[in-house]
């Protein structure tokens, strides 16, 4: 079928037009690898970019030990942007082919280096970050680092805490030779550190850090430091890793004895990797309590 010159001109601006729109849709909710530099080591790091025309909210996410190589392929981020929210993922340092040494200390520091980068200038305005609604979660080990840097930098006071874990805790034991958990410190730190784990380093350093501070770390005692924090944690009933015994509860019992009134607790029929009997997606939790 042949068509008129206009028409042709015509369909050649539609196509260009619906090109252009395609791009766009396409270029927003994708995954953009960012220079994070934190104190001077390069850490891998993706920025997750939330769809909306106005101010979005953004969450930082800290992993879990030793969690696994950021390459901007999250699923539950991605679903996380179609709802309007910015999400940034990074790997700790000493981690996943980062240099320097993997220590809760170092991953706080690593913490609180995001937080300068989410708040900047340039980033606010180059995503259009809500700088009033930072969101710092985290699973398991990434909980603790979650918790400890809001005891000192005033600015994260959004925190979620999946499958929580109380570091401190573990410190402690590491301390007490006649610790009941001992052989499952034993075993977990075999399993992570050289010379038949995944992280490139000797466990010592990472359990001196925590013996050293086992105080600056403990956010049981230093409770009083969350008055005016919001807290939303959800953790499992059948958690063998960090029993809620140990690390949710005693933290829990302490914020409500000092009056705490802005606390969400979730308790589910699930396991440390929160597999529960209804089963729930880390995109519904973080959404759910975000967004509400």
């Amino acid at each position: 079928m042949l068509y008129p010159i206009k028409e042709i001109i015509k369909m050649k601006k539609l196509i260009t037009l619906l090109i252009i729109l395609s791009i766009s849709s396409y270029a927003k909710g994708q995954a953009v690898e960012i220079e994070f530099i934190s104190e001077g080591v390069k850490l891998n790091t993706y920025f997750y970019e939330g769809v909306g025309e106005e101010r979005m909210p953004a969450l930082i996410w800290l992993h879990g030990n030793p969690g696994a190589k950021e390459e901007g392929k999250s699923s539950w981020a991605g679903e996380l942007n179609q709802q309007g929210i910015h999400v940034l993922k990074f790997n700790y340092r000493g981690l996943w082919g980062n240099e320097g040494e993997f220590t809760l200390g170092n991953s706080v520091r690593d913490l609180f280096n995001a937080m300068d980068l989410v708040t900047s200038e340039q980033m606010r305005t180059e995503y259009s970050i809500d700088t009033t609604q930072i969101y710092v979660g985290g699973f398991s080990f990434g909980s603790s680092t979650a918790l400890v840097g809001a005891m000192y930098d005033e600015r994260i006071n959004k925190i979620i805490g999946l499958a929580l874990c109380d570091h401190s805790y573990f410190g402690r034991q590491i301390m007490d030779p006649n610790s009941p958990i001992r052989p499952f410190i034993e075993n977990s730190m075999a399993s992570l550190f050289l010379p038949n784990g995944v992280i490139q380093q000797d466990k010592d350093i990472f359990e001196k850090d925590l013996t050293d501070n086992i105080y600056r770390y403990n956010f049981v005692a230093q409770a009083n430091r969350f008055t005016n924090k919001e807290l939303y944690f959800y953790t499992g009933l059948n958690d063998s890793v960090c029993p809620i015994e140990d690390h949710l509860i005693p933290f829990y019992r302490r914020l409500k004895e000092l009056g705490h009134n802005n606390l969400e607790v979730v308790v589910g029929i699930c396991d440390h990797g929160l597999n529960c009997e209804t089963p729930v997606t880390t995109a519904e939790i973080l959404i759910n309590w975000i967004k509400k």
